[in-house]
């Protein structure tokens, strides 16, 4: 169960969205041994299984699940999207954040971890490093920041530190807001009603 952080307004996620999120999370936790319930992984796959084919069937835009989205657009294999939710665990919940910080060298979220995690999904180190680089997709696409603080740190590319901005962690709650970057040009201005309950020129329909 999430520990909300209070940097996020978890009342404005989408419920459906977090389900989802809470359940890849669960897992992850099983498969890298934060949780030792492993009893319980083939009822959470089956959980997260029902909600994506239930996502599939849907017709309505707002049924789909933002992380299966940002797969399909961004061409995210399995072992991306498991990155990716462990980079925003820290972000959205208490418990994350307490285990990974009691767990790495400089209290964060380091290469080494994700490492880990892909070695216990049967990649070699040199294979795990490379989900890194420049090149690839979660860092390509701004997915993913990997950054070093310190000499120490930039020496080693282990203890480079992992994050996901805290823009992709709200995109995959489900909360329509905008990027920090715009909050001082832009705001976001929510529609009262669906594109199809207006009433438009017929022209403007047609087109």
């Amino acid at each position: 169960m999430f520990e909300p952080n209070p940097q996020i307004a978890w009342q404005e996620f989408s419920p459906l969205s977090q389900q989802h999120l809470e359940l890849q999370l669960k897992r992850l936790a099983i498969t890298l041994g934060i949780d030792e319930n492993k009893e319980a992984l083939p009822q959470l796959e089956r959980a997260a299984s029902r909600l994506e084919v239930a996502e599939h069937q849907s017709k309505e835009v707002k049924a789909r699940l933002p992380l299966l989205r940002l797969a399909q657009q961004f061409g995210l294999d399995e072992l991306d999207c498991e990155l990716l939710l462990l980079a925003i665990a820290p972000a959205v919940s208490e418990i994350w954040r307490e285990s990974l910080e009691s767990s790495t060298r400089y209290g964060k979220l380091d290469v080494a971890t994700a490492v880990r995690l892909l070695s216990a999904r049967g990649l070699s180190p040199l294979q795990a490093l490379q989900r890194f680089e420049n090149d690839a997709p979660l860092r390509c696409h701004q997915l993913l920041h990997v950054f070093s603080v310190g000499r120490a740190e930039r020496s080693q590319l282990l203890s480079h530190r992992l994050q996901a901005p805290l823009r992709v962690a709200h995109y995959l709650l489900g909360r329509r807001c905008l990027d920090d970057a715009l909050n001082a040009f832009a705001r976001l201005v929510l529609p009262n009603n669906a594109l199809d309950e207006l009433i438009l020129d017929p022209s403007m329909v047609d087109a």
